[in-house]
């Protein structure tokens, strides 16, 4: 007899990214279990994105989706590259975190 924690903890899905495919066991078993894999790459991701959510949509029972944000080190270069790609798009200017 299933309770409402097994039918929700079996409908997680998750969206990571794409080198954890390829950890054995774990990753193998994810590939099958319909999780999305991203490159960090929106031309790579953007295809992937769109198959991955439409088939999650077709599931005949609602799911979980869970998202593992990874976070990128802060360095001097990579904040000058946020803050420009900020200006040209007319985005807060952050001073201590990337855009």
């Amino acid at each position: 007899m299933y309770t409402t924690v097994n039918i929700y903890l079996g409908n997680g899905r998750v969206m990571a990214k794409k080198m954890l495919q390829y950890v054995p066991t774990i990753g193998w078993a994810w590939g099958m279990s319909d999780f999305i894999f991203l490159a960090r790459n929106w031309e790579k991701d953007k295809q992937t994105l769109t198959n991955g959510m439409t088939a999650l949509a077709s599931y005949p029972s609602s799911i979980w989706l869970l998202l593992f944000a990874e976070g990128t080190r802060l360095s001097p270069e990579k904040l000058e590259l946020s803050q420009k790609f900020a200006q040209e798009r007319n985005l807060h200017v952050l001073k201590h975190h990337l855009t």
